[in-house]
């Protein structure tokens, strides 16, 4: 996997389930299509946004099987493979090798505090995954967002999986410690992948020198995402800042109807029909899914203009475009 390929706007797709919570493999078609034509320049599956630790290892499988087979060769994916069973784990890093993936990723291990204490015990496991599959980039995921997992000494880490992981690629970094973030740009030094995972601070970590993101609201919110990154390289920073704004409202309003269950009903404007999220998660419910979408549909319409990009994705990078359309875009991705 080329440096140039983690220059990008990966969409960490949700997972769609029929009304009884079965894996609707069926609707992977028209969800690609929709994310592809939206701005999506690559795909990150089976992570917490797509629910990866509540499927099983046969649904994963399935998965990554139908993902592969509707974008074949139109984006680069890399797949999520952790699992708090190292056994398995191996066993789904060997199922993308399979598939021929850009790269595979693992989240550390949730339950367990050693690698808070034992950087040397983390790499040891990360290295373990990383052999199950060594001819695929590997990633290790930095999630903030679980408290042990966040205490991890991410720089230290970096340094020592650098030097011991042979097909070590780079970080998914999720969490909101900028300094961190861009010791892990400076230590990486162009050779790795640092991969920005908090949607509502893109710009922030723009400024820390991020090239490549992958987000859980792009799968309705990409076209903000790249407003962003443009409107930041060409040196449009009101615009950026606009841009940015309405996507951390966009994000406070999820987190008001209950995270990641309201992603998913969101894509409704899209016309995507993806199902609820399963347990633990609390789905809204028919009035909840209502006053949502009107809230989203508010937001999205007073506070910014987006640039056409649907059906304009170069593949390239993450770089400034050639031709910014300075036409707008209303929610559903057509002109105005």
């Amino acid at each position: 996997m080329e440096m140039n390929d983690c220059n990008r706007l990966y969409v960490a797709p949700l997972s769609p389930m029929s009304t009884d919570m079965c894996l609707n493999l069926d609707a992977v078609e028209a969800q690609a299509a929709c994310l592809l034509n939206r701005g999506a320049e690559g795909f990150y599956l089976c992570g917490g946004t797509g629910e990866g630790v509540l499927l099983t290892l046969e649904e994963r499988m399935a998965l990554v099987e139908r993902w592969v087979r509707v974008v074949g060769r139109s984006a680069p994916i890399i797949v999520h493979v952790g699992h708090t069973c190292l056994d398995d784990a191996c066993t789904l890093a060997r199922h993308a090798a399979r598939f021929n993936v850009a790269g595979f990723s693992t989240v550390g291990p949730m339950y367990q505090s050693v690698p808070v204490r034992d950087i040397e015990a983390l790499v040891r496991w990360s290295a373990s995954i990383a052999e199950a599959a060594p001819e695929l980039p590997f990633f290790y995921y930095h999630l903030g967002q679980v408290a042990g997992l966040a205490r991890v000494n991410i720089v230290e880490y970096l340094q020592r999986a650098i030097e011991c992981i042979p097909n070590f690629a780079g970080l998914k970094f999720t969490h909101d410690n900028l300094m961190d973030y861009s010791r892990c740009l400076r230590l990486a030094d162009g050779t790795h992948a640092v991969l920005y995972g908090r949607d509502e601070m893109m710009l922030s970590a723009l400024s820390c020198g991020a090239r490549g993101f992958v987000g859980g609201t792009f799968n309705l919110t990409s076209p903000l995402g790249r407003q962003i990154v443009d409107a930041y390289h060409y040196g449009r920073h009101p615009d950026a800042r606009q841009a940015q704004a309405t996507l951390q409202n966009l994000v406070a309003v999820f987190q008001r109807y209950g995270g990641l269950p309201a992603v998913k009903a969101s894509l409704r404007l899209l016309g995507l029909a993806l199902g609820p999220c399963r347990q633990p998660w609390t789905n809204p419910d028919p009035d909840q899914t209502k006053n949502l979408l009107r809230e989203i549909e508010n937001v999205w319409s007073q506070l910014a203009e987006l640039p056409d990009t649907a059906g304009t994705r170069d593949h390239a990078t993450l770089e400034p475009r050639v031709n910014v359309r300075s036409d707008s875009m209303s929610l559903h991705g057509t002109s105005r």
